[in-house]
């Protein structure tokens, strides 16, 4: 898998919660800013549940990397059938 569909649905609402924090000061604004950046991982989950939906036994959209080569440390992430079933409500309840 070339992008890494997983890894933007976790790290994107804090890239916005760090933007917010940063950069944001009115109100309105900040509400604008935290649908964005929570309404593209909803909008992601949906369309990766949708595309592995009806295999719930093995691990999907796999990703993994070498992080700390010294210390043999890898970063691996992958979803199974119920787990997309967990991210998906995670990013609903996140908007």
């Amino acid at each position: 898998m070339s992008i890494p569909y997983l890894s933007i649905i976790i790290f994107l609402p804090v890239i916005g919660a760090i933007i917010i924090a940063l950069f944001v000061k009115s109100a309105k604004s900040v509400k604008l800013t935290a649908v964005v950046f929570t309404s593209i991982p909803l909008v992601l989950s949906l369309a990766l549940f949708i595309a592995g939906y009806g295999d719930f036994g093995s691990p999907q959209f796999v990703e993994y990397a070498s992080w700390i080569p010294s210390i043999n440390a890898h970063y691996h992430l992958g979803v199974d059938g119920l787990s997309m079933v967990m991210v998906l409500l995670t990013t609903f309840l996140g908007l």
